[in-house]
């Protein structure tokens, strides 16, 4: 399942105003437009030696990112530093690149969990505003 998907089923009217598009419909079927042509380059999620996250090192990249005409940015997908993060750290960090980002663009966010079965935090934290 996409992650256009698991919006789609988990937060209908949530992922619409999140990804800023309209609802084609309402209730528990509604679906969602969104225009993903153009460039969603992965972004790499910057570490301090000590391992925690280094957000002033991604705002230094989101510097020179956001001079280039991207239509938006995934976090947390194909790179693969996903299990090092907590829970809390994943949303903050997707927090943070929504701040950074600009209003117009999107941002992805990688809902990959390590193991079987999500943490039991996991699904309340994208329940919660990004702002």
């Amino acid at each position: 399942m996409s992650l256009l998907q698991l919006l789609r089923f988990a937060v209908p009217s949530r992922a619409a105003r999140l990804l800023g598009s309209t609802p084609v419909c309402t209730g528990r079927a509604a679906s969602t437009r969104v225009d993903l042509s153009g460039i969603l380059p992965p972004i790499p999620t910057p570490f301090h030696e000590d391992e925690s996250l280094a957000l002033d090192q991604l705002e230094k990249n989101f510097q020179a990112w956001e001079k280039i005409p991207f239509r938006g940015y995934v976090v947390m997908g194909s790179n693969g530093e996903f299990p090092l993060m907590t829970a809390e750290e994943r949303v903050g960090l997707v927090r943070r690149v929504r701040q950074l980002a600009a209003p117009d663009r999107l941002v992805l966010a990688g809902p990959a969990c390590e193991g079987e079965t999500p943490s039991p935090h996991t699904p309340h934290a994208h329940t919660q505003p990004l702002s």
